[in-house]
Formats: structure tokens, sequence, C-alpha cells
């Protein structure tokens, strides 16, 4: 008996070390300027290496359920929403007739400032125009009542459909295949991944219908204002979609490790609280303290990876959203002088392009909410055998 108890220590036993923070991802106060920027390039480079390597690991884990390859978490939806293809349609249309109508008011400021300009500006031909623009408004706030409607209801009925097809999948896995699962990654994707499966369906499905709709649009009246005021706001988004795939590359492997780093936790925690007689009985209560401040640590490194390159975005994002109204006042002051554009023309590109703001970074939140919660299944830690 005595040597059954000697030995029941070990089943606690945990194959990670308790420091597995490299010496070089701790931050070194009172550095000067350059060793410091060297220093934050380096736990850059570290933890996106950290991160990759998390994320090669969890498409094959050695226990748990494995994550889901892109291709098929795409097949998935897209049958989703091959089933409600009518409502798709519908939910495309008033989104699509919402940003039509939205359209028109640029142009009716840009044709109000050229009568104006012209010295036409009557009392009747400016009260013609501004009815107009409030009729238009009235239009657009109807239809987009009506498409944000249609968005919620799509994206309820998907979620329905989603975590029926999710229970019918769990119910078909092999009994040992779930139990190799530990209870902390069981609870973090019952909890903490069906909420955010949730969010992403009836959020940024929605949303990325209309900032999809909304920002081909705008480009298309853009251009049909004036190709030359177009070239700037152009010449950004190309920008935008490069930094935004070179994002979004790295985003994926940051929040599937950084969601990885939860469940880790959640399994440190629920092995402790529910075996919490055996913890004190064996004196195990400062190793497992130090496990959760380990758990924790490692947690707090992949969200500043995380932190890390959404700061980076955002320096591309300012940049981007400002410079094509300064372009646009460039070449619009230049053009009107060689009398290839109007006064009207250069005010509805510089409305066009500050309207385009919204849909492009609504595209963008979406990208990354994605990547940070709809793509997320994790590798489990596996339970720690206790006698």
């Amino acid at each position: 008996m005595s040597e059954l108890l000697a030995s029941s220590s070990a089943t606690w036993a945990d194959d990670r070390t308790l420091d597995q923070i490299p010496a070089e991802l701790r931050v070194q106060p009172g550095q000067r300027l350059a060793p410091r920027m060297r220093a934050l390039a380096r736990r850059y480079v570290l933890r996106r290496e950290r991160a990759e390597a998390f994320f090669a690991t969890s498409r094959n884990p050695e226990h748990g359920l494995p994550v889901a390859e892109t291709g098929k978490a795409i097949t998935f939806v897209r049958g989703l929403l091959a089933e409600r293809g009518r409502f798709f349609a519908a939910l495309v249309a008033l989104n699509v007739l919402a940003a039509v109508a939205g359209l028109f008011v640029p142009r009716m400021l840009g044709d109000l400032v050229d009568l104006v300009a012209a010295g036409g500006g009557t009392g009747a031909g400016v009260d013609a125009i501004i009815l107009a623009v409030l009729a238009v408004l009235i239009v657009q706030t109807v239809l987009t009542f009506g498409a944000h409607w249609a968005s919620a209801v799509f994206g309820y009925d998907m979620l329905a459909a989603a975590r029926e097809a999710i229970v019918r999948t769990v119910l078909r896995l092999p009994l040992g295949k779930v139990e190799q699962a530990s209870s902390g990654d069981l609870l973090t994707r019952i909890t903490s991944d069906v909420s955010k499966m949730s969010d992403s369906v009836r959020w940024a499905f929605p949303q990325l219908v209309l900032g999809g709709v909304m920002t081909v649009l705008t480009l298309a009246a853009l251009v049909v204002n004036s190709w030359l005021l177009a070239i700037p706001s152009l010449l950004s988004l190309v920008v935008l979609v490069f930094v935004t795939r070179r994002y979004l590359r790295r985003a994926m492997a940051g929040y599937i490790t950084e969601s990885g780093t939860y469940s880790v936790i959640n399994s440190t925690m629920t092995e402790t609280v529910d075996g919490s007689r055996t913890v004190e009985a064996l004196r195990l209560g400062d190793v497992r303290i130090a496990r959760g401040d380990n758990d924790i640590e490692e947690s707090n490194q992949a969200e500043r990876y995380t932190m890390t390159i959404r700061n980076l975005l955002f320096i591309f994002l300012d940049a981007c959203f400002q410079l094509p109204l300064v372009g646009i006042v460039l070449i619009g002051g230049w053009a009107y002088s060689q009398g290839l554009v109007s006064i009207g023309q250069i005010t509805a590109a510089a409305i066009y392009v500050q309207t385009l703001v919204e849909p492009v970074d609504r595209l963008i939140q979406v990208a990354d909410r994605l990547a940070d919660r709809a793509r997320r299944d994790h590798p489990a830690v596996g339970d720690r055998r206790r006698s």
C-alpha cells in the first residue's frame, strides 16, 4: 500500500517542462533604443516560428481532435449555402440594391457643386437635387434594413444547420477517439468554439456580403465618375490586397496557437480542480500552480504575436485609407487646370473614396474575424491519469 501511495504522484507527471519560454522572449528592461529594436524583431521571429510549429503539429496531433483542413471547411460552408440558394440570392440582391442606392448621393452632390459653380444654382434647381438626395437616403434606409433583417435570419438558419451537422459528426466518431481528447479540449470546443462559430455565422457572413458588394460597386462608380481620379484608390487597394493576404497567412497560425494555449489552460485548471483532493493529499499544489502560471505565460506569448501582426497591418491600413484622398486632391487639381475633370467630379470622387473606407475596412475585419474564430479547432492535451 505504501508503495502504491509513493508512486501515486508519478501519475500526475507531465512531459512538458515547467519553463518552456526561451530567454530571448523575455523583455530585458533598461536597454538602449537600437538593442531594444533588435530584440523586438528577434522576439517577433521567435514567436512566429513557435506559432508555425504549433500550427503544423495541430494538423495531425498525437492525441485528441485534429484541425479541419481549410478545403473541407469551405466545402462544408458551400454545402450549407447550396441548400439555401434562393434565400442567399435574395440576401445578395437586397445588399446590392442598398449599395446602389447609396452610390447616387455622391454623384448628386457633385452635380449640385457643378450647378452652383456654373452660376445656375437657382432655388428650384437646388431644392430639386436636395429632395432627390433625401428620397434616395430614405430608399437606402429601407433597403439596408431589409438587408440586415435577411442577413440575421439567414445567419441564424446557417448556425442551426451547422450545429446539427456538428452534432451528427460527433455522434459518428468512435468512442475511443473522443476519449483521447482531454477534458479541457472538449470544454473549450463545446463552450468557446461554439460561441465563436455562432458569432462568425451571424456577424461575419452578412458583413462579408455587404462589404464585398459595396466595395465592388463603389469602385465601379468611382471609375465611371472619372478613371483618372480612381487611380489612387485602385493603387491603394492593390497594396491592401497584398498586405492582407500576407497578414492572413501569418494570422491563421497565430490564432490557432493562441486558441490552443487556451485549451491547455482549461486542461490544467480542470484536472487540478477535479483532482483537488488528490493534489492536496500528494502535496502537489505548488507544482500545479507553477504549471498554470507557465500555461498562462505561453498564452501571453501567443497573444503578443497576434497583437504584433495586427499592429503591423494597421500601419498599412491607415496609409491606404488616407493617401487616396490626398492623391485625388493633387491629381484633381492638376486635371481641373487642364480641363479634364470638373469640380463636381472631384467632389464626387472624394466622397466615394471616403465611402470606400468603411466596406474595405469591414472586409478586412471579417477576414480577421474568420481567421480568429471560424476556422478554429486545435489539438488536445492528453488527460493525465490519476490514481
